[in-house]
């Protein structure tokens, strides 16, 4: 089990995240493609026995109302069959140190 940024290869396993967080189909293609067009954005995922079980996407900039730069929360999702085995809080954790690596001052949801 492990935390990292979401590549390439991860694609259809946050995909998959997605459409269960939204509990909606979306158009595959459509999302590969917005998703690789993301700039001031990370994806961590997090994969236990090679899959990902979970995702949190933060997107980073500064915010004007702050006063600084900003992590926000998008989308944080663990698939229900993995729930309460400490995942979240492993990524959530994660998602604040890149955070923090990054300059922001602040990590919250939107």
């Amino acid at each position: 089990m492990s935390v990292k940024i979401g590549s390439d290869e991860h694609i259809t396993g946050i995909f998959r995240l997605i459409t269960e967080l939204e509990q909606n189909e979306f158009n595959f293609n459509q999302f590969k493609n917005e998703i690789k067009k993301q700039y001031n954005y990370c994806c961590l995922i997090y994969e236990f026995e090679n899959k990902v079980v979970g995702m949190i996407n933060l997107r980073l900039e500064y915010q004007l109302h702050h006063g600084n730069k900003i992590a926000e929360i998008l989308e944080f999702i663990i698939s229900d069959k993995y729930r309460n085995m400490g995942f979240g809080t492993e990524l959530f954790n994660e998602a604040c140190e890149y955070a923090l690596n990054n300059n922001c001052v602040e990590i919250r949801s939107g």
